[in-house]
């Protein structure tokens, strides 16, 4: 063989070896791929045919590292304490005060400070849907699906915390249908110490209990006499109200003695709505896929109900623990349909907040600019997505 022949084959032997070696783009997709096979094994036949079905990669939950775990410091706790109690180093949220990360793992469950409610276990994306609802000194908050009392807690915290100053105390009712975690809830609120605070068990999709109308000694509102027919017995509002009233699982002195009246100056000035949903942005929690037909229409009602007990110019917060569109966009583009006073608002801070991609773009009739999700993969916490929706009074467009 002549020597150009032998230079020949060389040349191509090495430009075949250098062929097969990968570009920085193609490693980091053949990496990538790896990962997902990796957590595709991982996951049951039901949760993969779910996210098929609703359009949903494997690849949001491929992540570099662990999660991070959080907590939310009460308000005379300081991160040094705590962090010399945990024996760990706690890393201030940026966007969210009073919420630090802990490396993944740590546990606070048998700590003392935990124990006497000094630090609370709280995901940063929940700790977000009940920064959006932006509650202000002396408001009346509903939390429609309180239980297990993470956010709850948080509510009362932010309440007490915003009436120092102010004339007049609010309160929270927090309502949930099962017994069972609302007691959870009652035992997680009750480290808060707030002093306006009620649990009541019903189903959240006809709850019809308004904003207390007295508080201790103090009276929201007074009903008049209503008319009576001749030689019938008089009967005033309160007697009607009382006859139907609800009774608390738990409420604080304070609220013991609300007679439950039902007008409209006793909305709620805020309302959260975080519904049942099949929980895929938390594997852990991931329910059957097949009730999905039937938590959409629970999911309607809830945020339909929320709305009704919403003061005008109040604020309600819809969130869900699901990347399904159908569960989320889906929900409130048919509320903003359906309650032509209805407009979803910007969450407040949410330019300093690391979220994920939304649907809003696919939505050509109504405004879902402003809603937020929160992945895993952008986020560094759990899934959820969040809408902040305003119930702007009749012929008025400013906010309050």
């Amino acid at each position: 063989m002549t020597p150009n022949g032998r230079a020949g084959r060389k040349r191509k032997a090495e430009e075949s070896d250098h062929d097969e070696e990968d570009s920085p783009e193609e490693a980091t997709k053949k990496e990538t791929a790896t990962d997902e096979d990796a957590v595709l094994s991982k996951l049951p036949q039901s949760f993969l045919d779910f996210l098929a079905q609703n359009s949903l990669s494997p690849s949001i939950y491929v992540l570099p590292s662990t999660l991070p775990r959080y907590i939310r410091l009460a308000p005379n706790t300081t991160p040094e304490e705590v962090s010399s109690a945990l024996q760990t180093p706690l890393t201030p949220v940026a966007y969210l005060p009073s919420f630090y990360s802990l490396p993944s793992g740590t546990r606070i469950g048998s700590s003392p400070l935990h124990k006497r409610g000094e630090i609370h276990g709280i995901d940063l994306a929940s700790g977000v849907a009940v920064h959006a609802l932006g509650i202000k000194g002396g408001e009346h908050v509903l939390d429609l699906c309180c239980a297990p009392g993470a956010k709850m807690a948080y509510v009362c915290d932010l309440l007490q915390q915003r009436e120092a100053n102010h004339h007049g105390g609010g309160s929270v009712t927090g309502v949930d249908i099962n017994e069972r975690r609302m007691k959870v809830c009652i035992n997680t609120v009750s480290k808060v110490g707030g002093q306006r605070w009620r649990c009541i068990v019903q189903d959240g999709t006809i709850f019809d209990v308004y904003a207390p109308s007295r508080i201790g000694k103090e009276c929201r509102y007074e009903p008049s006499l209503q008319p009576t027919q001749p030689n019938s017995p008089s009967v005033t509002a309160e007697d009607a109200v009382m006859s139907k009233k609800l009774k608390p699982l738990h409420a604080t002195r304070l609220l013991r003695a609300d007679p439950q009246h039902k007008d409209p100056s006793l909305l709620y000035d805020r309302v959260l709505v975080d519904a049942e949903c099949t929980h895929d942005g938390s594997i852990a929690h991931f329910l059957d896929p097949t009730r999905l037909l039937e938590l959409i229409p629970l999911q309607r009602s809830l945020l339909q109900n929320g709305y009704r007990l919403l003061k005008p110019g109040g604020i309600l917060v819809y969130s869900t623990c699901s990347f399904a569109r159908a569960q989320n966009e889906e929900v409130v583009a048919w509320l903003l349909r359906t309650e032509c006073t209805a407009t979803v608002e910007e969450i407040p801070d949410v330019g300093r907040m690391p979220v994920a991609p939304t649907l809003a773009h696919e939505f050509k009739d109504v405004d879902l600019s402003h809603v937020v999700r929160f992945s895993p993969k952008e986020s560094r916490t759990s899934g959820l997505f969040i809408a902040r929706i305003r119930k702007r009074a009749s012929q008025q467009s400013e906010h309050l």
